[in-house]
């Protein structure tokens, strides 16, 4: 029987200077569109699209179940990812309230090598006709969608007894909408997959930098697993 781990990534980052505050005094570039976008020099492209991305979704949970909660977005890189807090460079998370999801702009980090090194055992890339760099980007792109999951499941009202249902209640919500996108969108069935696929590989366990991190064992039949075979 395979088994599946879920990562449990810095879900929610409470600090006594708001990480929103910090990224507000590094005075970056931004974008306004309803919330506000803060990123690093030269990733202006990168922004616009991960910003894109996450206000589909924001729409979606305000039209389907009357969620309406304002995030900020950061793009940062290194450099500047340094200044607002100490999570490893590479691992997205969320902060708030005010919330704020923070995103790494490269994949020049460690998690983003754990993730090129499992794409290099899978056909994804041949598949898609993208390179392990680029599919490396979107999988921690649509990691956002988790850390969205985090808003939106708190503002939802649900308790969490536990870490366990606190980072499994997040990924239903991102791969919930994921599963809704495919149905009506043909080009999000290969960003379902590609997440899927990531979040459940069996060989990020086994990375260095992830040893120390919280993982929670998930049954295929509960995320429906079987879109990742």
């Amino acid at each position: 029987m395979k088994r599946f781990f879920l990562l449990a990534f810095f879900p929610l980052v409470i600090a006594s200077q708001s990480t929103l505050e910090k990224v507000e005094s590094l005075d970056l570039k931004t974008i306004q569109d309803g919330g506000k976008t803060f990123y690093s020099n030269g990733f202006e492209a990168d922004s616009k699209r991960i910003e894109s991305i996450l206000s589909n979704a924001a729409s979606y949970f305000e039209n389907e179940f009357g969620l309406s909660k304002t995030f900020s977005l950061t793009v940062l890189d290194s450099k500047d990812w340094l200044k607002i807090t100490q999570i490893p460079y590479g691992l997205p998370f969320v902060s708030g309230p005010p919330y704020i999801v923070c995103i790494p702009a490269d994949t020049e980090n460690e998690l983003g090598l754990i993730v090129k090194n499992s794409l290099s055992k899978s056909n994804l890339s041949e598949k898609y006709s993208l390179s392990n760099d680029e599919i490396a980007k979107l999988f921690i792109t649509l990691i956002g969608f988790h850390e969205l999951g985090h808003i939106y499941a708190r503002e939802y009202g649900i308790n969490f007894p536990n870490k366990w249902t606190f980072e499994f209640a997040a990924t239903y919500f991102a791969y919930l909408y994921l599963t809704i996108m495919n149905r009506i969108r043909i080009n999000y069935g290969w960003m379902l997959q590609i997440f899927c696929w990531m979040t459940f590989h069996r060989t990020i366990l086994h990375s260095k930098i992830l040893k120390n991190f919280t993982f929670v064992l998930v049954s295929k039949i509960m995320l429906g697993t079987r879109l990742c075979s």
